[in-house]
């Protein structure tokens, strides 16, 4: 009468479905601890800012270490991702060559350095160029952290419109 038959009746019947216990009668199965723990794990990770963090310092920044990044869900290009290292946070602002003109790049970089020279508070800014070994080892912790970030279900970074645009 379509349908599926019941399932036989046997000395497992009863615990079919439920998963393993390591704690005894009445406790939660295994399966179910780590799905809370993964669980707990990836609201932990998501409710991260990275731009909250401290600073790191831009002499020794440790790209190798990068254990999260983030991109900004405003503003006004999509080339800015936050990066958090051992050895602090760090934006790092990529700009495609073609567009460098209209984004303000140069104009952003030269009014960080004059408030930096007149005491001003404010970040502290240095140029990576592409052909700089620094520049692989930025676009590796981008790829390390995409990766991750595939393995652990959560959304992908949007790397290329960092880095691939440039020309």
């Amino acid at each position: 009468s379509g349908g599926k038959e019941p399932a036989p009746a046997g000395p497992n019947s009863a615990t079919k479905g439920i998963g393993k216990s390591s704690k005894g009668e009445g406790s939660v199965p295994d399966w179910k601890a780590r799905r809370d723990t993964a669980e707990a794990a990836r609201r932990t990770w998501e409710s991260l800012l990275v731009r909250n963090l401290p600073t790191g310092s831009l002499s020794e920044p440790r790209w190798d270490t990068t254990f999260a990044l983030q991109q900004p869900e405003s503003g006004m290009t999509g080339l800015v991702l936050f990066f958090a290292t051992l050895a602090g946070s760090f934006c790092v602002k990529g700009l495609p060559s073609s567009d460098q003109a209209n984004m303000g790049g140069p104009a952003e970089y030269c009014a960080c350095r004059i408030n930096d020279r007149l005491g001003v508070p404010g970040p502290k800014v240095r140029t990576v160029y592409r052909g700089d070994s620094e520049f692989g080892d930025i676009w590796a912790a981008v790829r390390r952290m995409e990766l991750r970030a595939e393995k652990l279900g959560l959304s992908r970074t949007n790397r290329e419109s960092l880095f691939e645009r440039q020309g």
